[in-house]
């Protein structure tokens, strides 16, 4: 399971390059995105009123997808990359509110099956942080990781401010009871200043 320690750092990025890398050595690999918010409308998107979790593009699951070598020109593929889709720009369960769509666990089910069944090796992508409320009972990413046992890459970056963030995430990983296996410190700039090279340390 790959989450970050907030919006934005870059999970995607380590998602499908882990997903290709694994393409390349033979290894069947799935990848998951269970639910997405900010996406755009799909280009063949139904009525306005009626719009579905199908009517959305998930970026960051097509981005992993291709990476994977999947078919991302197929919905049923794009449905088990990533069930859960919102147009808001917002945290999931706020747009899941916003857009009168209840989270749809079933399909995130659906699509769990689905990949127990099609990949050896399935990297799973968080929204957000650690932390990120799903639904309106305040299902978290966390609860998702919990339920479905996997190990953990944190993704982080190297800036000031970095140190809480990621201790915050690594200790409420560990107190789930989940094996953090490493960090991904992103966005390493060319020449490391005080903050980026002592962060890093």
């Amino acid at each position: 399971f790959i989450p970050g320690t907030g919006t934005d750092v870059g999970k995607t990025t380590v998602n499908a390059a882990l997903a290709e890398a694994l393409r390349t050595l033979g290894v069947r690999v799935g990848v998951f995105k269970p639910i997405a918010s900010g996406c755009p409308k799909h280009p063949e998107c139904g009525t306005p009123e009626l719009l579905t979790d199908d009517d959305y593009l998930s970026p960051d699951g097509v981005f992993a997808g291709r990476a994977a070598g999947l078919d991302v020109r197929d919905d049923a593929v794009l449905r088990v990359i990533s069930p859960l889709r919102y147009g808001a720009p917002v945290s999931p369960h706020i747009a899941a509110r916003v857009e009168g769509r209840p989270a749809d666990w079933a399909r995130v089910a659906s699509a769990i099956a689905y990949w127990d069944e099609s990949c050896d090796f399935l990297l799973m992508e968080g929204a957000g942080g650690w932390l990120v409320p799903l639904d309106d009972e305040l299902f978290t990413i966390a609860d998702l990781s919990v339920r479905m046992r996997l190990p953990v890459l944190v993704v982080t970056l190297p800036e000031l401010g970095t140190l809480n963030a990621t201790a915050l995430t690594v200790t409420s990983i560990r107190s789930a009871g989940l094996t953090v296996e490493g960090l991904v410190v992103n966005r390493m700039p060319r020449e490391l200043g005080l903050a980026e090279a002592t962060n890093l340390e």
